[in-house]
């Protein structure tokens, strides 16, 4: 199974550079559908926009190009922390979500999932890996594509995934430095990864849309993986925003229930979990 690059990407973060679907149609009623939630939401708690928070309709970009397809501003990447751990978070994604393909038996959907960041990531985000004094770990990320792709042991597989993993923990606590507070980077990273994902789940409902799904499944596990860190912060700040994270995150397990696997039974309608996200979003650009 080859997968061709047909990803939605729009950010909840100013500045994130961002590449436009090939299926206009899907990201226009994902975003307003998003950004009609959200608009419902923020009337609701009295608040507009403020700080990093604005409008899925609001960041679109026009720039294009398969380079960007990781959604992510290197230049701002060498100096804000947020960018640089969104960054390393949509590797991740791809990691988990090319592991799990692979233990479900998915093989080359697997071995593809760890290629693609390395050109549309690791290749932009180099530089700013070397200026910050962090380990080169290009190689980590290619040896898994090798034994991946040479259908290699799972347990092999799984391990050069687990070194990749673990070069992108050393990385992140190498992130540039800035006055926001712990929480807040999280927060805007935790939120920026959920949007995508909801946005990848809105995609996947098109006819052959199995990149979507892998996409959207990789964001949610990579979500899942930052809040066991993030949650505790958020929730010592706002309970409340705790509580609406993990709401957004019940529903993308509801909606990614694996990598590969079949569509759940009763899969959630797109517009509630892009709401549920619009909703966390909202509370998480409060947080200081």
């Amino acid at each position: 199974m080859v997968i061709k690059r047909r990803t939605v990407w729009t950010s909840l973060l100013v500045g994130a550079a961002l590449v436009p679907s090939a299926a206009p149609s899907i990201a226009d009623a994902a975003a307003a559908a998003s950004a009609a939630a959200l608009d419902a939401a923020s009337q609701a708690a009295g608040a507009g926009h403020n700080g990093y928070l604005i409008t899925v309709a609001d960041s679109v970009s026009t720039q294009g190009g398969e380079g960007g397809e990781g959604g992510v501003d290197f230049e701002k990447a060498a100096l804000d922390p947020a960018v640089f751990l969104i960054a390393l978070d949509v590797i991740r994604a791809h990691y988990l979500c090319g592991r799990d393909a692979y233990l479900e038996g998915n093989k080359e959907a697997g071995a593809q999932m760890f290629a693609h960041p390395i050109g549309e990531v690791y290749v932009g985000l180099a530089p700013v890996v070397a200026k910050l004094g962090i380990a080169d770990f290009e190689g980590k990320m290619q040896d898994a594509v090798a034994l991946a792709s040479a259908g290699g042991d799972v347990k092999a597989v799984s391990a050069a995934v687990n070194d990749v993993l673990a070069a992108l923990d050393a990385a992140g606590a190498k992130a540039p430095r800035s006055q926001d507070s712990k929480v807040r980077i999280e927060a805007q990273v935790l939120g920026e990864i959920l949007n995508r994902a909801a946005l990848q789940y809105s995609s996947a409902q098109a006819p052959d849309a199995t990149e979507a799904r892998l996409d959207g499944y990789g964001f949610y596990k990579a979500a899942a993986a930052r809040a066991p860190v993030a949650m505790p912060m958020i929730a010592a700040q706002s309970p409340e925003a705790a509580q609406l994270v993990q709401a957004a995150l019940d529903g993308l397990a509801r909606a990614f229930p694996s990598a590969t696997g079949p569509a759940p039974a009763n899969p959630p309608e797109p517009g509630v979990v892009l709401a549920a996200i619009s909703k966390a979003g909202l509370a998480l650009s409060g947080l200081r």
